[in-house]
């Protein structure tokens, strides 16, 4: 798993701040439904997701669904349900504060 988000964080270059904020949501997505977290072999699809989520919400400009699946090699079709599944377990509740930002990177 270690070199899986290694490799797709080389790949994807994303900002400091895209990457706290999705593991922000995937953290979120956790404490919500313990269900996802709690599934072997599912981490690379979460963690993705997450990524794929805090890129769309932050940036101005971010690589479509079939981008992502080249990095990280998980099929659209998957990365569609993934990130609709991830939104309404989050009640599409992608809000994140600046002061929440500051907290999670202390």
């Amino acid at each position: 798993f270690r070199e899986y988000c290694r490799g797709l964080l080389r790949r994807a270059q994303l900002s400091t701040r895209v990457i706290v904020v999705g593991l922000h949501y995937l953290n979120r997505l956790c404490t919500s439904a313990p269900k996802y977290s709690s599934q072997h072999g599912f981490e690379r699809h979460l963690l993705t997701t997450s990524l794929l989520l805090g890129m769309k919400y932050h940036e101005d400009v971010s690589y479509n669904n079939s981008a992502w699946n080249k990095m990280s090699g998980i099929p659209v079709s998957i990365l569609n349900a993934l990130e609709m599944k991830f939104l309404e377990t989050l009640e599409f509740d992608l809000y994140f504060s600046e002061v929440d930002y500051q907290l999670w990177i202390q």
